[in-house]
């Protein structure tokens, strides 16, 4: 199944990837740690991934 740019969120978390892990059914699993709210401007279609062009978000908090 080929995943196409309308099945993707607009919106996201830029992440940064801690750890990683093999698992003992040999799959993967990792430590991630959220850096900010993103918007996506334009995906880029790689080899067998998305990348894109992002916008950070502002986020505002009130007391």
């Amino acid at each position: 199944m080929k995943i196409l740019e309308d099945d993707l969120y607009s919106y996201g978390t830029l992440a940064l990837v801690l750890k990683t892990f093999d698992m003992p059914d040999n799959s993967k699993s990792a430590i991630v740690q959220g850096v900010d709210r993103v918007k996506i401007l334009k995906f880029n279609q790689g080899e067998s991934y998305f990348m894109a062009d992002i916008e950070r978000i502002k986020e505002s908090y009130y007391s």
